[in-house]
Parts: C-alpha cells; sequence; structure tokens
C-alpha cells in the first residue's frame, strides 16, 4: 500500500475514535411538548385546551382564571367521602389544585382528555354549554417517579358559560361546573384501600379522579405551600 495513503487511512481511523463512533446513539435531553396556552378563550374547546396545558405545566396562575365564580365541582361521594357536600366551590378547587401541583412528592403530570363537542344545557334554569369528556388519561408521578397514580377511562362533564358575573370577562367564557361521573361503565368505584395505603407499595396505582383530587388537594395529607 502507497504510504502515504496508508498514513491518510490512519489519521482518519484515529479521528473517528477520537470523536466518538459516528453510530453511537444520541444522548440529548428528551423534551416533552406540554402544550400552548390559547390565544382567546372564547370556546370550551379552549378552555378544556388550557386546562390540560396548565395540569402538565402544573401553572395555577393559568387554571384558576379558567373557573367561574359560582364554579363547582363534584367528587364522587365514595371516592372523596371526607369533602363536606362532596364538592368544591372556587376557591376551594383553586387551593386544592395548587397543593396538588405544588405537592412536595409530585415529579410530573401527564393528561389527554377525549371529548365531545359542545351541546346545549341548563344548570338551575340557566343556559350553558356542555361538553362530555369521554375518556380521562390523568397520570401523576410522586415519590421521585417510583409511583404513578392513574386516572384511566373515567368520563366527566364541564359546563361552560360566557362571563356574566360581576368581575368576570362578558367576552369570554368560564368553566361553571366539573362532574366527576366515574369509570365509563358507569359502575360505582370499588370498595378500595385507602389510597396512602396503596401508595407505600409503588408501581402504578389505578385511582379514580375524585380520589386523586381529594388526596393530594386536601391540606391533611399535603404539606403547606
Amino acid at each position: 500500500m502507497n504510504r502515504t495513503l496508508f498514513l491518510v487511512l490512519v489519521g482518519t481511523a484515529l479521528a473517528v475514535m477520537a470523536a466518538g463512533c459516528i453510530f453511537s446513539p444520541k444522548t440529548e435531553e428528551v423534551v416533552i411538548d406540554l402544550g400552548e396556552y390559547s390565544k382567546a378563550l372564547t370556546h370550551p374547546d379552549s378552555l378544556i385546551n388550557d386546562l390540560e396545558v396548565s395540569y402538565q405545566r402544573r401553572e395555577i396562575v393559568h387554571y384558576a382564571p379558567l373557573l367561574g365564580n359560582e364554579f363547582i365541582f363534584h367528587f364522587l361521594p365514595k371516592d372523596a367521602p371526607d369533602i363536606p357536600n362532596g364538592e368544591w366551590n372556587r376557591d376551594q378547587d383553586s387551593t386544592g389544585t395548587y397543593r396538588l401541583f405544588n405537592d412536595a412528592t409530585v415529579v410530573g403530570i401527564a393528561i389527554a382528555l377525549k371529548w365531545f363537542a359542545p351541546v346545549s344545557d341548563t344548570i338551575q334554569g340557566e343556559a350553558v354549554q356542555r361538553v362530555e369528556v369521554s375518556y380521562t388519561d390523568l397520570k401523576v408521578d410522586i415519590n421521585g417517579g417510583e409511583t404513578t397514580l392513574q386516572v384511566q377511562g373515567d368520563r366527566q362533564n364541564f359546563y361552560f358559560q360566557q362571563g356574566d358575573q360581576l368581575g368576570e370577562d362578558p367576552d369570554r367564557w368560564y368553566i361553571v361546573d366539573w362532574e366527576d361521573l366515574g369509570t365509563a361503565d358507569g359502575k360505582p368505584s370499588r370498595e378500595r384501600q385507602s389510597l396512602g395505603s396503596r401508595i407505600q407499595a409503588g408501581g402504578v396505582i389505578p385511582v379514580s379522579l375524585s380520589e386523586l383530587r381529594a388526596f393530594l388537594g386536601s391540606a391533611e395529607t399535603t404539606p403547606s405551600p
């Protein structure tokens, strides 16, 4: 072999070895798409989008303004027996959600909702738009990611109105009612051990939305912010 050609080949091989194999797998950090907030809250779909994004980004400053002044969240009574009247009003919901987002054990939240187009409905004689969520997929990773609380398949009903209360913007929509309906087959939740005892076992733990929100959103189980 020509000596000059041999030296060129050796030099090239050494350069490749120094730089690392060109076929080595990439090691860049994986960036998760957390979604973007809507530019205007002028349709129920935009509020559900922003609810999803605020959960994933864990940003209460974007979640709380989605709720109307007379907002009510309805728990499944069997899964939240310690919640008075089985409801949270706007202030209670915002506080509970803040605790969920900022709990010291929570390391990540992922959520995906499937929903139908809005339909006209009424609540206490007032006209609203109702959106049925047919499938809820919500994962909350806790304890360094060793444990995942998973809501899978639960249905929800959201009710929306344009702003008509004092302090509300009449040019945008608000969530005025949120009803947890439980599993897709409509059956009551099964008897469960306390969520605290199940968490000790680790792994993926099936929960209802009501159970998850009541547990991580209560002052008794969550450190004060």
